[in-house]
């Protein structure tokens, strides 16, 4: 696996594919939402706080 951060500049971004049904619209879609739960998941481990219950991790 590749860190999103790694490869930012070429990173999918909803942002700049408008369709929102293609397919490349619903993986820029779904890698956000990887990164973004990745990153909550790790301020909460840092803080010493529990996830919600039914939250990944």
């Amino acid at each position: 696996m590749i860190s999103p951060a790694a490869l930012s500049a070429v990173a999918p971004d909803p942002g700049r594919a408008p369709d929102q049904l293609s397919d490349r619209w619903l993986l820029a879609l779904a890698a956000r939402l990887v990164r973004e739960v990745g990153e909550l998941i790790k301020r909460s481990t840092k803080a010493g706080q529990r996830r919600a219950a039914g939250s990944a991790g």
